[in-house]
């Protein structure tokens, strides 16, 4: 079995900076709620519900890499878990220091037990896009311990992942009394699958295993690149033909409870994405255009949290300065362009302390 990725650093960057820009305009546009007084996009207002839940792919696209890369880890314990949860928690508290200062002079008032659950992103009037966070570092403490599950057989593993998996964390959804609990659980159920799916396309070489047999099967390179383009295109919006992305399986009684049993259609869509992207840019060279992604990708992390600052409790002050330039597309760049300026500051400051950390670890 192939022990290196299918793709290196800078496809992996590439990857990241499409997500990140999906993103972008997934939050920016295809909720007209949110725009500010003064903005008006009819069109798009119009395609909004169509395009929404598709560039949402942006998240398993980032849960998928988590899983992959987590499989090349030479020590998959708990003390590396740590290590990658308090990497990302520092970038998260430091983002979160600068914008809870901003809030109060914007005049929003902070109560104790809100402003300390904001702490492991549980609650979010500030960092209003970062559920990802402690959806992260709970996958991070489990993933030790359901890799374990792991076998040699590639159908035995997808079982594990895309159905008992769910069907585990939907029983603990069914019996949660709290909306933290179930906001917590669902987010688990939505996303877990997709990241856990990432771990066994990297486990089993299943993106080689697809290279070999697209390459026997159309033998024409050409043939393939149309096949990789249109699947770029058109796999993120079967998302929208399946809005709850789930293929349901069966019913079934579980102490005297039903129990829905589902794969998640992103466990199968965004490994055929990232594989497809992945095929394009080995095929097409666009230094340029490969830059500017990989660069938006390398502070992909930081630009994610940037972002909330437009929708947070100081809304009110910076909505309006990102939709400032009022054309769409000028509005994406701006708004990329804000994030990356302040994205990159912050890290040139965080990662000396991340640095700091991992140097007192063990």
């Amino acid at each position: 079995m192939n022990k290196t990725p299918f793709f290196d650093r800078n496809g992996t960057q590439l990857l990241k900076g499409i997500a990140l820009i999906m993103m972008f305009y997934h939050h920016f546009f295809t909720f007209p709620n949110w725009w500010p007084e003064g903005a008006e996009y009819p069109l798009l207002e119009q395609l909004a519900p169509y395009f929404c839940v598709p560039l949402k792919m942006c998240v398993p696209v980032f849960c998928f890499l988590t899983g992959y890369f987590y499989y090349f880890a030479k020590n998959k314990t708990l003390l590396y878990s740590v290590k990658k949860i308090t990497d990302i928690l520092i970038f998260y508290w430091g983002v979160f220091f600068v914008f809870a200062i901003s809030a109060v002079a914007c005049g929003y008032h902070y109560d104790l037990i809100p402003f300390l659950l904001e702490i492991p992103a549980l609650f979010r009037p500030t960092m209003w896009f970062c559920w990802y966070v402690y959806f992260y570092y709970i996958s991070m403490l489990a993933l030790p311990f359901l890799t374990r599950l792991m076998s040699p057989k590639y159908w035995l593993d997808l079982i594990i992942s895309v159905v008992i998996v769910p069907v585990v964390l939907f029983c603990g959804l069914r019996a949660a009394d709290s909306a933290l609990a179930q906001e917590v659980l669902q987010n688990l159920l939505f996303w877990l699958p997709t990241l856990l799916s990432g771990y066994v396309v990297a486990q089993h070489d299943i993106f080689r295993k697809i290279e070999r047999f697209e390459t026997d099967l159309i033998h024409s390179d050409r043939v393939r690149m149309i096949v990789y383009v249109f699947s770029v295109l058109l796999l993120p919006m079967c998302r929208h033909f399946s809005p709850n992305t789930f293929i349901h399986l069966f019913n079934a009684k579980v102490l005297n409870h039903s129990v829905i049993a589902y794969v998640n259609l992103d466990v199968i869509l965004t490994p055929l994405f990232i594989y497809s992207v992945i095929q394009i840019h080995n095929r097409v060279s666009l230094p340029f255009v490969e830059k500017i992604l990989s660069q938006i990708g390398k502070y992909s992390l930081l630009m994610w949290f940037a972002s909330c600052i437009f929708y947070n409790n100081s809304k009110a002050v910076f909505n309006p300065i990102l939709y400032y330039p009022h054309n769409p597309v000028l509005v994406t760049v701006w708004g990329l362009l804000l994030c990356y300026v302040f994205s990159f500051v912050m890290d040139k400051v965080l990662s000396k302390v991340v640095n700091i950390k991992n140097s007192l670890m063990p």
